[in-house]
């Protein structure tokens, strides 16, 4: 069912109870009034067209002359979606009818919303604090109060941001008593391969970066071995090794000349022979 479809089974019931209808692809919601909004919880949640089985959120938005309670309602069984809506009567009258008695799981929810806008929640089982202390005073999320100075001993975020920004005016003030108003100068980075230019572009030494002085007699050289460098010990046989699977060289001859022609090779005819 789409939001104007569950106004319109709200207004069967409920007449003129019902306030308003929005109808949204992403955001549908009802408003009634607020001595109707239990009924008509109760309503969606029993009605067969529209079995709201599930509460999965209940919070409260800060209208400046009123607190808005709004509860986000769905059904498994039709998966179709819904918020409801009601006002408070003011912004000093926050008393507002609790939910548990038609979903238990607004319990924790309508304690998170009295903790952070002050909204008291009457026929809640046990009303009480539940992300703030106890003996917290006011109320975080209202928007004409933020959170106190201190707690305890233990500063809040104004006085820490105060804190902040005195201490950085300190460090202004320091900065400029030492550096006479300008801003530190950073070091010159380093070029590659080379060393970093002269501060202030000062002049290169004249001839260049001096140079080390020879030293007298040359460079020393290493002492020559007792003995003379010593060789290698000769293989076995007087023959270097050969590799495995080499093939052996053929010998020549003994009596000199020319090595015999292999096999079936025959020689070409002398030039000039035309037969």
């Amino acid at each position: 069912m789409t939001a104007t479809e569950i106004g319109g089974l709200l207004r069967e019931r409920l007449g003129d109870k019902v306030l308003e209808v929005h109808d949204d692809a992403l955001s549908g919601w009802v408003k009634v009034e607020r001595a109707a909004f239990v009924d008509a919880c109760r309503l969606l949640r029993d009605d067969p067209r529209t079995q709201m089985e599930v509460l999965h959120s209940l919070t409260a938005v800060d209208r400046i002359a009123r607190f808005e309670v709004v509860v986000h309602l769905c059904s498994i069984a039709k998966k179709h979606a819904v918020a409801l809506k009601a006002d408070t009567a003011s912004r000093d009258d926050v008393a507002f009818p609790s939910v548990t008695s038609v979903w238990p799981a607004a319990d924790w929810h309508e304690r998170e919303t009295y903790d952070m806008f002050g909204v008291v929640f009457e026929g809640h089982p046990h009303l009480r604090r539940i992300l703030l202390p106890s003996d917290w005073e006011g109320w975080p999320l209202r928007k004409d109060e933020g959170n106190p100075l201190e707690y305890h001993g233990i500063p809040g975020i104004a006085t820490i941001r105060g804190l902040e920004e005195a201490h950085r005016a300190q460090q202004a003030v320091e900065r400029a008593e030492k550096y006479g108003g300008a801003a530190p100068a950073k070091a010159a980075a380093k070029p590659a391969g080379g060393s970093p230019p002269a501060p202030g572009g000062a002049p290169a030494a004249p001839g260049g970066a001096p140079k080390a002085p020879p030293m007298p007699g040359g460079a020393p050289k290493a002492p020559p071995l007792p003995g003379g460098a010593p060789k290698a010990p000769p293989l076995p046989g007087g023959a270097a090794p050969k590799p495995p699977g080499a093939p052996t060289p053929p010998k020549p001859p003994s009596g000199g000349g020319a090595p015999p022609l292999p096999p079936g090779f025959k020689s070409p005819p002398p030039k000039g022979d035309a037969s």
